[in-house]
């Protein structure tokens, strides 16, 4: 047992094997080394399949790291010609300019990689499977008994039992099926194989935090295990949903107060005809988007390879971050977002915090066993063992952040019966406010709302983290 002043919480900033604390000027750089390059040209992949990069962090904490150019936007005319034109065409721009650094890598692609294409190809054969786990099953075992593990449908408060095998699924989720990729460049399977490659480090990497600190682990295992924990942010119905209605709240915001003039002007710039039919069938497109009628949303395969672009950045920023594991009575519940972003004083708990923001970020490892990942200096006391109290306010924060199911043993009944407010939208939009330095433009902040918006506010869990 580690004392006070000497934790045993694992972080690249503590003394620990030479290759963890190699200095902060090294850290990203000893990070890229030991993190697999395989994977990254995977990612690289999927990238493409996505059509651009990933929205930078807007104020308030919104998920996601972006980098990296992007694509001209798309004239206002095609949008309102065509709804899709929006996506089709940054697709496209994005892909001539990805599919180009690529033939530049061709000649040197690791064979790993290679093998990699090649199982993602083989997956497609035969009868595929369709059915695709937003949590992985490896994880999901933690919490079984004789084969079973309880699943609540946190909003409705449905509860049932079944095998982790058959928990949290849901068809084509990960499918990169589409018409404008080519299969034999990226593989409909491929992030799927990805998946079970990464699912498999984060399986080892978890076997070893159940009898070990993290200082203690081996440091590749644990830069392996950042991806994991990356793509457990980026992989779920969360991340998903706030992409899909991103485009359409971008949209709105730009073209929202477009008068029929502005229509019939940005028509002709782009040699278009703009006779009043023209402009008329332009309003209506637009006004259908502005109502809601029409929600413009990337493709699928866009949102996979969005959700594998940010993977990489979202597991980094966990490095940062000091890391312990505790224990627990052994009622420790987990959900299908299970790395919880817990703000803690100076954040609001209405809204959700980032993920290089958050006080502490909590990822359940088993029912007896918690990981905990603190900004540098937040926590006084790691007491190794959390009480019955204490684990029960972090169950109420990790049903709370569930998208849709929580999990736990099939003989336990805290999902079903500790009750949280319904889930909030995927985002918010506040504005406009105005522009301190430039009176002529407007400024709106868009932030994730936690369960907790329209409700009492509890306190911050585990109390003597914070003083």
């Amino acid at each position: 047992m580690s004392s006070r002043h000497e934790p045993a919480g694992w972080s690249p900033r503590r003394p620990g094997p030479p290759e963890a604390r190699q200095g902060q000027g090294a850290r990203w750089s000893t990070r890229r080394a030991e993190r697999p390059g395989p994977l990254a040209l995977g990612c690289y992949a999927l990238a493409v399949a996505g059509g651009e990069t990933c929205p930078t962090p807007l104020p308030g904490g919104r998920l996601g790291f972006g980098g990296g150019e992007r694509p001209a936007p798309l004239s206002c005319l095609e949008a309102l010609s065509d709804p899709t034109a929006i996506l089709d065409a940054r697709y496209r721009a994005s892909r001539r300019t990805c599919m180009s650094r690529r033939r530049d890598r061709r000649k040197r692609l690791p064979p790993e990689f290679v093998a990699m294409m090649e199982r993602a190809k083989r997956n497609e054969l035969g009868s595929p499977a369709r059915k695709h786990h937003l949590v992985p099953a490896s994880y999901l075992r933690g919490w079984s008994d004789r084969g079973q593990i309880r699943v609540t449908v946190v909003d409705e408060v449905r509860t049932w039992i079944t095998s982790p095998e058959k928990a949290a699924r849901e068809t084509d989720f990960y499918s990169l099926k589409s018409d404008d990729l080519d299969p034999e460049k990226v593989p409909p399977l491929l992030f799927e194989t990805m998946l079970s490659e990464v699912e498999g480090w984060g399986r080892s990497a978890i076997d070893e935090l159940l009898i070990k600190q993290p200082s203690q682990v081996d440091p590749k295992l644990m830069a392996k295990f950042t991806w994991f924990l990356g793509f457990q942010l980026s992989r779920g119905n969360a991340f998903r949903e706030e992409n899909k209605l991103l485009e359409s709240e971008i949209f709105r915001l730009k073209h929202e107060g477009m008068t029929d003039e502005g229509i019939r002007g940005r028509l002709e710039e782009q040699g278009y005809p703009n006779d009043p039919k023209s402009v008329a069938r332009a309003r209506k497109g637009l006004d259908a988007i502005l109502r809601g009628d029409v929600i413009l949303a990337p493709q699928r395969a866009a949102l996979v390879g969005r959700a594998a672009e940010v993977a990489d950045e979202l597991g980094g920023h966990l490095l940062q971050r000091e890391w312990f594991v505790h224990e627990t009575p052994g009622v420790l519940v987990t959900c299908d977002e299970p790395l919880i972003r817990i703000g803690g004083p100076g954040n609001l708990r209405e809204e959700r915090a980032g993920i290089a923001s958050a006080g502490v970020i909590i990822f359940p490892l088993s029912p007896r066993k918690l990981l905990s990942m603190a900004l540098p200096g937040i926590r006084t006391d790691l007491t190794p063992r959390l009480d019955e109290a204490e684990t029960a306010e972090l169950n109420r924060e990790i049903i709370a952040a569930s998208s849709r199911w929580a999990f736990e043993r099939p003989s336990k009944h805290v999902t079903e019966r500790m009750r949280v407010p319904l889930a909030p939208p995927p985002f918010v939009t506040e504005g406009p406010i105005p522009h301190l330095s430039e009176p002529n433009r407007e400024v709106y902040r868009n932030y994730s709302p936690t369960r907790w918006t329209e409700a009492p506010l509890p306190p911050w869990p585990v109390q003597r983290w914070w003083r």
